[in-house]
């Protein structure tokens, strides 16, 4: 409250002080109450409760997203102190060179009356109305920008390229050539565009029509990529914690749609943690994946050679009785083979949801 609620707009009161004023705002972000909701949980009128937000909100988007987001507010400095050694290495090929990775997320809406509205966000892939926020953050999770939000009719490379052309100073500013962005395959046609800017484009590797599945080399690259690109996946998911972006938009809120975007990115930021896995073996992880993107998948030749993949496929329930000679792995033995603890921690979830379908 004190570091960024500054005017004197909000002022304590008998009915409630500063601090309460931005817990109301925060509560509403985080758990998407409504404002008759928030009304009786604190004892406030409704009315006290719609201004408090409206000026919460105000003072957050001016004063902290300032401080804490947009390609305006940072510097090569702060970009560099966020590069992740694992991804550095991976994938940094040109000294002083930074990542970044981008990414949109779905915002869902109610059907609007306005035709023109109802048709621009009204998304076919989804079968939903939504509009799309444009994500961009660096390697280890920080979130330099929150871009739109834009139509449900545009895809992801239409909004990156849009962007390149709207922030082309900002981008001209911060970014070098060399420096390495991380997306997936729907910024495909984006990709001329960020090369054209001196960007190294990291995507998962797509299929020619003549192909039916990657090579040996294809998959082991797309794995390199994939290995760190679950990030943006991450930040975005942490953006739907804040269920007043995750739960369907009304309509008549969507003017203060962008600053609760921006604010909550800029919340992120501001209790910030390096997503950062691994820590103390992420170079030794990094050796082993590289020395292992030559090698051959010899059992997929197998299969290739044995059509064992067109064969039908009986499975049958095994014990460690049925195969003793299997060896016994110790914890560090699989993440040695998994390349890290992230297939481990996901491992029962796996389990329980082939049981679940199972049953």
């Amino acid at each position: 409250t004190n570091k960024y609620i500054r005017t004197t707009k909000i002022k304590s009161s008998e009915i409630r002080n500063r601090e309460q004023a931005v817990i109301i705002y925060l509560t509403k972000l985080r758990r998407a109450l409504t404002n008759q909701e928030l009304a009786k949980i604190y004892n406030i009128s409704l009315n006290n409760i719609k201004n408090c937000v409206k000026k919460v909100r105000e003072e957050l988007y001016e004063n902290m997203v300032k401080q804490k987001l947009g390609l305006n507010n940072m510097s090569r400095e702060v970009l560099a102190s966020h590069n992740s050694p694992m991804v550095n290495a991976l994938h940094c090929q040109t000294p002083g060179s930074v990542s970044i990775m981008a990414d949109g997320t779905y915002i869902y809406i109610q059907k609007s009356a306005d035709n023109e509205f109802q048709w621009k966000t009204f998304s076919v892939q989804k079968g939903r109305h939504l509009v799309k926020p444009m994500i961009l953050i660096c390697s280890d999770g920080y979130i330099i920008d929150g871009f739109g939000p834009y139509e449900a009719t545009k895809n992801d490379a239409r909004i990156m390229t849009e962007i390149l052309e709207k922030e082309k100073d900002q981008f001209e500013r911060l970014f070098r050539h060399g420096d390495v962005v991380i997306v997936d395959r729907g910024f495909r046609d984006a990709k001329a565009p960020l090369e054209q800017r001196g960007f190294i484009v990291k995507m998962p590797t797509c299929t020619h029509s003549h192909q039916a599945k990657l090579t040996t080399k294809q998959a082991n690259e797309t794995r390199i990529i994939t290995a760190v690109g679950w990030r943006i996946e991450y930040i975005n998911g942490k953006l739907k914690q804040y269920k007043l972006l995750d739960k369907v938009r009304p309509n008549r809120t969507l003017q203060s749609l962008r600053p609760d975007c921006r604010i909550a990115c800029a919340l992120i930021n501001e209790y910030f943690k390096p997503m950062e896995t691994d820590q103390q073996t992420a170079i030794d992880i990094v050796d082993k994946m590289l020395k292992r993107l030559p090698t051959q998948n010899r059992l997929l030749e197998e299969v290739d050679s044995l059509n064992l993949d067109k064969h039908r496929k009986n499975f049958k329930t095994l014990t460690s009785e049925d195969c003793p000679e299997f060896p016994k792995l110790t914890k560090q033995d699989l993440a040695d083979i998994t390349l890290g603890s992230y297939q481990i921690k996901m491992a029962k979830l796996y389990v329980s949801a082939h049981l679940d379908n199972e049953g």
